[in-house]
């Protein structure tokens, strides 16, 4: 089980890095002082803000909160995590009301809104690489098979399955339709923590 699950939480960020990318270059294309379609960037950060709190994001406050248990030095560790987790939030949220300023053609500063999006995709880049080179190792060796077991049954109280499944269905959408755009071949089916816990019986 903790194999399978560590396999789909870094699924989950190589979809959240494909976004980010596609995002990252739409983001250069307004520095550059063009246009891009806008309402797809919306979508994009909204999928980013939101997708990873359907399963992603509780399964791994599970995971550390029984990693905590199990070793006596993560305290800070997980203060320090839910922290940036919350500024991360935090900055996306304020560059989700650019994005709303302009779908109502609010005036935005072209400069601040790619400063404040580049330090959006920077803290959001950080944060993954943190989880991949600390995080997901001290899990896989200080976990007990009862600690996944006891995370995954908590996420599946939690977890609503229609949520889940729209979820991961958007996030394929927008993925498909990014690689569309950016001329790369598209995923041919759904895949992370999402899908498999809205697909399981």
């Amino acid at each position: 089980m903790s194999q399978r699950l560590l396999d789909e939480l870094r699924e989950d960020h190589a979809s959240l890095r494909t976004m980010t990318r596609g995002f990252a270059a739409l983001v250069d294309m307004v520095a550059a002082e063009d246009e891009p379609d806008y309402e797809f960037m919306a979508e994009l950060l909204s999928c980013l803000l939101h997708f990873p709190e359907h399963c992603h994001f509780p399964l791994k406050r599970s995971l550390v909160a029984n990693l905590r248990a199990r070793r006596g030095d993560m305290e800070e560790f997980e203060q320090w995590w839910r922290r940036e987790h919350r500024r991360v939030a935090r900055i996306g949220r304020r560059l989700q009301r650019q994005f709303e300023h302009i779908a109502v053609e609010v005036p935005v500063p072209r400069r601040s809104f790619v400063r404040l999006a580049q330090r959006y995709l920077d803290r959001h880049e950080a944060l993954l690489a943190v989880e991949e080179h600390e995080l997901f190792p001290l899990l896989d060796s200080s976990l007990e098979p009862v600690d996944w077991l006891e995370a995954t049954t908590r996420l599946y109280w939690y977890l609503d399955r229609l949520d889940a499944a729209r979820a991961s269905t958007a996030q394929h959408d927008l993925r498909y339709r990014l690689a569309l755009t950016m001329g790369n071949q598209p995923p041919s089916t759904e895949a992370g923590l999402c899908h498999l816990l809205a697909a399981e019986e």
